[in-house]
């Protein structure tokens, strides 16, 4: 009997068709079953590898046991079975160990800011997309149509965002990488460069393309990328005379080629651009000019024409009225922006819903409705379990609120989805820190210094860290490691200026700015230089002088800086270097232009700068008239990481009344709400000062014994070790500690406070002839 006789007796062929039938009618089960209820993608791919594996087994089967009548068991189908099954079973683990196997959707219970409770279906983790949308490149030679560059990423990006599968990062949103790879207007990317960003940012697909027109129609390319190999997954062409609609068409095609589960299509909604952005032309264009002056050129004047132009051109654009609204509340245009705002609120229906999470969290804000804006903030991150942004703006409520171990929570989990986010982990050491848990802050400053070695960020906060804790020579160690991976780095050469300066250096320290000021080359990295400049001085008692070099560094700040944020950031938190210099006409000035500058319901932020200016003067009823309304500011804003101030306040206040007592349960009170703050000289210094006035002189001389570790050159410690010795009757000491103070201000200007008054106490403990 020939080969072909025998398989055919022995039902070979028949059994073997019988079973690929069977294979494919269950796979294409399996498959719909997984894209009807949502369930794992990898289950088909499970089915497929199974079915296949076990084709050996079958074979088997057959030959020995498909022919008629029944056959004994033999040996080989004894052995080659059970072995199939456990190379069957080894591959699937290979394959899929590790590998989620949950359903593509999952249904939470969620709660909006109005306390209602509803169930929503939500992508699970494996399922979703992540996708980094390039700006496109501009091939047509035409200058006029540049605006399409980031106009097409914005608007692919607000289309995509409709879908909750995927989670998208703009060009916008990348421009901070791009920009520090030496691309300042985030155009015509070098593909290398995508998709190592891409890759940094543990993104599955890189979306590019570009565009030329022939002066009627435009037409778009773009293409699909698989991030980790770079293989470029899809392409497509699109042509016509409607932007809004090729953009549209763009998205579909994304949508169809990033293997998006079948589920996500399911009851998703996928409203056209022209519906969710706009169907005007002009307005888009407007809109996307008006973006690009925002946030890439920062000029404002521009942004707000512009803006005003497109939704003169749709006054239902919700977008526009949006970004509108916080160009007029950035210039202080208070009822104008508040008015827009309610307008862009009107259209909120027209964002995709991710959307409307940060309009409506701004419009609480703006409105002062902080518990309704929380509640949102914690439902956003429910509804995006993947968007890093959510985790971002619900952790910074959460430290704002002083739920330190809550901002750390949600810090980590926007860590762990884009690792690339390095600040988001420094953010998280630093928390711990003001936790006052100074070894956890630490290990995590080391552990990230250990996973990325070659950035020099890592070494810059570790010495930051020891610098605080006032070992000095670990410090100095990290900055130069720092250094040497970012030669001619500002920031590591800052750090070491101040290392040099608290360690009784101020000759190297000097030099170390004018070199630091000398390597500049952007202006953030000026002002920040201008900023330890400013505070040398001020540690050598050339007070007017470090005024003169922060009215420098405003200026700068003025030009980068929208001004909202200039005024309360700047002109009024910042208003100390005034203060020092007891210019406090200066003060007043800025306070009251300020004030004139904000919007109406921001005004009682000035008695944050004024209270500090009364506090300085000794103006008592007007500084308490002033921390009533800090007091409010922070109960209306819940910024209960202001609240230490409070009590800085109070116990300045108690002070100037001969209250010690008060005044000392006040300090300790800071430290007991801000725990970091007990390795904080100055916070310290006033607990030394009001101990002494207390006769508390032991308590008072251990705390000195530890500031010294910290800050053993600071002319403030020496001076309250003066007064101390002093107080005790010990005038050598003293005079020991009033002597090292005058050394550090030697070259101090000749009406500084505190050198006179360290003189006028050398004079009165000298022996006199």
């Amino acid at each position: 009997m020939s080969v072909i006789k025998e398989m055919v007796h022995r039902r070979v062929p028949q059994i073997f068709g019988l079973y690929l039938g069977g294979s494919w009618a269950a796979i294409q089960y399996v498959d719909w079953l997984v894209n009807r209820y949502g369930l794992s993608s990898y289950l088909t791919d499970i089915a497929q590898v199974t079915l296949v594996s076990l084709i050996p087994t079958v074979l088997l089967l057959a030959y020995f046991h498909g022919a008629p009548n029944r056959q004994k068991w033999g040996r080989l189908e004894k052995i080659g079975i059970p072995v199939n099954a456990l190379i069957t079973a080894g591959l699937l683990f290979f394959l899929f160990s590790g590998k989620s196997l949950d359903a593509a959707s999952q249904t939470v219970t969620i709660e909006d800011e109005y306390g209602k409770q509803m169930k929503r279906s939500i992508p699970t983790e494996n399922a979703r997309r992540r996708l980094a949308l390039f700006a496109f490149d501009n091939q047509s030679k035409n200058n006029e149509l540049d605006w399409l560059q980031h106009g097409i990423s914005f608007a692919l990006f607000y289309d995509l965002s409709q879908n909750m599968f995927l989670d998208l990062w703009s060009s916008e949103w990348l421009q901070d990488r791009v920009e520090a790879a030496g691309f300042s207007n985030g155009v015509n990317i070098p593909f290398a460069l995508k998709q190592k960003i891409a890759r940094d940012m543990h993104l599955d697909f890189v979306i590019t393309g570009n565009y030329q027109s022939d002066g009627e129609n435009l037409q778009l390319d773009s293409e699909i990328y698989q991030t980790k190999l770079g293989k470029k997954i899809a392409g497509a062409s699109f042509r016509g005379d409607n932007y809004v609609d090729l953009i549209d068409s763009v998205a579909i095609f994304i949508k169809n080629n990033v293997d998006l589960p079948e589920q996500s299509r399911i009851n998703a909604v996928d409203l056209p651009l022209s519906e969710i952005l706009t169907s005007n032309a002009d307005a888009f264009e407007n809109y996307a000019k008006g973006r690009f002056a925002n946030n890439f050129r920062k000029d404002y004047a521009t942004a707000q024409q512009l803006f005003e132009k497109a939704v003169a051109d749709d006054p239902t654009f919700a977008s526009a009225l949006w970004d509108l609204s916080g160009v007029y509340l950035n210039n202080g245009q208070e009822v104008q922006g508040k008015t827009v705002l309610e307008k862009a609120m009107k259209h909120h229906y027209k964002l995709p819903e991710r959307n409307q999470f940060y309009l409506k969290s701004f419009y609480y804000f703006v409105n002062q409705e902080i518990d309704k804006q929380f509640a949102l903030l914690k439902m956003w991150t429910e509804l995006y379990p993947q968007d890093v942004n959510a985790h971002l703006n619900y952790g910074s409520a959460l430290n704002q609120r002083n739920n330190f171990d809550g901002a750390i929570k949600q810090w980590q989990i926007a860590a762990d989805l884009d690792p690339e986010k390095q600040y988001i982990l420094h953010n998280i050491g630093f928390i711990q820190f003001k936790k006052g848990d100074f070894e956890s802050a630490l290990a995590s400053y080391r552990r990230y210094a250990e996973a990325y070695p070659n950035e020099y960020r890592s070494f810059y906060k570790l010495g930051d860290m020891y610098e605080d804790l006032g070992d000095f020579a670990a410090a100095k160690s990290n900055f130069e490691k720092a250094l040497l991976l970012e030669p001619g780095g500002v920031a590591a050469k800052i750090a070491l200026a101040r290392v040099s300066l608290n360690t009784g250096n101020p000759v190297i320290a000097g030099e170390m700015y004018a070199d630091a000021l000398a390597s500049c080359t952007s202006l953030i990295d000026s002002t920040n230089v201008l900023d330890g400049i400013m505070r040398f001085y001020q540690y050598k008692g050339q007070v007017r002088k470090a005024l003169d070099i922060h009215k420098k560094r405003l200026a700068l700040l003025k030009r980068s800086t929208n001004p909202l944020s200039f005024n309360i950031e700047y002109q009024i938190l910042g208003i100390e270097p005034f203060v020092e210099a007891q210019d406090f006409d200066g003060a007043t000035k800025i306070l009251a232009n300020t004030k004139n500058e904000l919007p109406e319901s921001l005004k009682k932020l000035v008695a944050f700068g004024e209270l500090r200016v009364f506090l300085r003067q000794k103006d008592i009823p007007r500084a308490e008239a002033a921390l009533v309304d800090v007091i409010a500011g922070i109960d209306l804003y819940k910024r209960e990481e202001l609240r230490h101030f409070v009590q800085y306040a109070r116990g300045i206040i108690a002070e100037a009344k001969g209250k010690p007592d008060s005044a000392l349960a006040a300090f300790q009170s800071r430290i007991e709400m801000e725990p970091w703050r007990e390795i904080h000289v100055s916070t310290n210094l006033d607990i030394v000062r009001c101990y002494r006035k207390l006769g508390k002189f032991v308590d008072a001389n251990q705390l000195v014994k530890k500031l010294l570790k910290i800050a053993p050159h600071s002319p403030g410690l020496q001076m309250e070790m003066g007064h101390l010795a002093a107080a005790r009757g010990d005038n050598s000491l003293a005079i020991t500690h009033f002597e090292r103070a005058l050394e550090i201000w030697a070259d101090a200007e000749p009406d500084f406070r505190d050198a006179i008054l360290a003189r006028e106490m050398l004079g009165k403990l000298r022996p006199t002839s």
